[in-house]
């Protein structure tokens, strides 16, 4: 009778923190953008954009630094609307930042930070930026 006891309590307190311990966050497929036109970089922010509303991001503010992620996405789109490239490249720089925090504080995966770093670095450099 105390082995199935034991049994029992072993799992009650197993089951709560397998549920914890997994991680919580998605990985994230974004295709790299084909070359420096402006439809091109165009279309890759807009798919950083859909990357960043499917990713999983943890932590109290999670919804915050989504919502942060995509105004910096947004500010490049209207920089470039205008013809400024070398300011929209600057707010998609800060989206990379922003993405190594996320990543550091883990609140978002390594693969998936990983995926949106290697999606947005190509059109930084399309834009004239540097990373």
């Amino acid at each position: 009778m105390m082995k199935k006891i034991l049994a029992g309590a072993i799992i009650a307190v197993a089951l709560p923190l397998t549920a914890v311990a997994g991680p919580a966050v998605a990985d994230v497929t974004i295709s790299p953008i084909a070359d420096c036109s402006t439809a091109s970089v165009t279309q890759g922010i807009a798919d950083l954009q859909g990357a960043v509303a499917a990713l999983a991001i943890t932590g109290q503010n999670a919804e915050k630094d989504r919502a942060t992620l995509q105004g910096k996405l947004s500010d490049a789109v209207l920089k470039l609307d205008i013809g400024k490239s070398l300011d929209a490249a600057a707010k998609l720089t800060d989206f990379r930042a922003r993405i190594d925090q996320l990543r550091d504080a883990g609140k978002i995966s390594a693969s998936g930070a990983s995926a949106l770093i290697a999606a947005v670095d190509p059109i930084i450099l399309c834009l004239g930026g540097s990373v």
